[in-house]
């Protein structure tokens, strides 16, 4: 196939988009306004690639969580209000319901193993992705959750394999491990660290061939008539027959000339890098009531989670990392005075609705993946092969699902994009 695509942003989705479109035997050029690939969001992450973990942000439970912390600054899920959110809030409530939530769960946890199918096969083609195949483990501090929980698993579409351990049993799995009357151990689930593997997807899509614009910032897209075809940057336009935005919430702002109203908003999650120790966990394990993760990597302990729907709010609440600090120890305390390697925020885009927004626009010339939420990571894989596969005219996903429940054009007024290449 011919034609050149650009892709907008250098993160974990937009990297290995580029890399499946460029086997496609398209021309690639990915521009980012950061100097390295996934200085964004990507950057730092809880690592995770569990399929058994998927869940939307959608949900009652998440709503009155959300509003129950709304000036809490140390609670696990904020729902603050500011003008950002004023459009997105009507339509989170809205896509809230049983029966939508459900809908959402199944999908995205369909895609999910797809992704995770994605990364194993990257790993088995040499890829240096830092891939570990250890099992999960979430911990819980009441047996409620802790039931409700497993039922979640028994009604997985896939039905994974789990274990459900007491709490001598987590004492033996993790020894130190305090304040926990029971778990689940997951051990089809594995982990990698966030920026190695966007280094290690960019490395290997610019020996394919892929053109890498860093430093330059993409001020708008380029349309023709009610086609896109190319962006204007700092540095002047850079043409292209089919763009793909793969900006992170920076996405709504670029596509809304096009008419494309997406309800994306920021949500601002928190990494601590701890010092290493002898007696560190070997597999990631889910603070489930703190909504977080503690994720050991080979040269640092990750303590990751926490959401704050605060707008474009980047500031780092120190109360908020002393939280979070002070959790991770009560759960682990060999993890009392380590030296703090990093502090670090970034941004997650969310949709309204719990899905990502996935593939080809009403406008010509124009797809767009974001709203990957917490999931961008473990779907960056299968985002990338349903991009593909739409600009080589192939219809559906690999995950088997609709691509109608991931399309953009599913928040316009019934306007369906036609799914056909984008050149040749």
């Amino acid at each position: 196939m011919t034609g050149r695509v650009l892709i907008v942003g250098a993160g974990a989705i937009g990297v290995t988009t580029a890399l499946s479109v460029r086997r496609m035997g398209f021309d690639v050029t990915v521009v980012d306004s950061e100097e390295v690939a996934g200085a964004g969001c990507s950057h730092a992450n809880a690592g995770l690639l569990a399929p058994s973990h998927a869940f939307p942000l959608t949900g009652m439970a998440n709503v009155r969580l959300g509003l129950q912390n709304m000036l809490n600054p140390t609670g696990p899920f904020r729902l603050a209000p500011r003008r950002q959110n004023a459009g997105w809030i009507p339509r989170f409530l809205a896509a809230s319901t049983p029966g939508r939530v459900r809908k959402a769960t199944r999908t995205l946890r369909l895609l999910c193993a797809a992704g995770a199918a994605g990364h194993a096969a990257l790993v088995d083609e040499g890829v240096p992705t830092s891939w570990v195949n250890s099992g999960m483990l979430d911990v819980f501090t009441d047996s409620e959750n802790l039931a409700l929980a497993q039922q979640s698993l028994r009604a997985h579409p896939l039905q994974p394999e789990y274990d459900a351990l007491t709490q001598e049993q987590l004492s033996s799995r993790v020894p130190g491990l305090t304040g926990f009357s029971g778990g689940i151990f997951t051990p089809g689930d594995s982990y990698c660290d966030g920026g190695a593997y966007v280094a290690a997807i960019a490395a290997q899509a610019a020996r394919e061939g892929v053109e890498f614009q860093f430093g330059t910032r993409v001020n708008r897209l380029a349309l023709k008539a009610e086609a896109v075809r190319g962006v204007d940057t700092a540095a002047g336009r850079v043409a292209a027959d089919h763009v793909i935005v793969a900006a992170g919430s920076a996405t709504k702002h670029l596509v809304r000339p096009t008419g494309l109203n997406l309800p994306l908003t920021s949500a601002k999650g928190y990494v601590i890098d701890l010092a290493t120790g002898p007696d560190d966990p070997t597999m990631p394990i889910g603070l489930k009531s703190q909504m977080m993760v503690v994720t050991p990597y080979s040269s640092k302990v990750r303590l990751a989670g926490v959401l704050e729907l605060v707008g474009e709010d980047k500031h780092i609440d120190e109360k908020r990392t002393k939280a979070m600090i002070g959790s991770a120890v009560d759960a682990l305390p060999q993890l009392a005075g380590r030296e703090v390697l990093q502090v670090w925020s970034g941004m997650r885009p969310c949709s309204a609705d719990g899905l990502p927004m996935i593939g080809r626009t009403h406008a010509d010339g124009l797809s767009v993946a974001t709203g990957h939420g917490q999931h961008g990571l473990i779907l960056a894989p299968v985002t990338a092969q349903i991009i593909a596969a739409q600009l080589a005219g192939r219809p559906g996903t690999p995950a088997d699902v609709n691509p109608w429940q991931l399309s953009p054009a599913r928040f316009t007024s019934g306007r369906r994009p036609i799914i056909r290449a984008a050149a040749g």
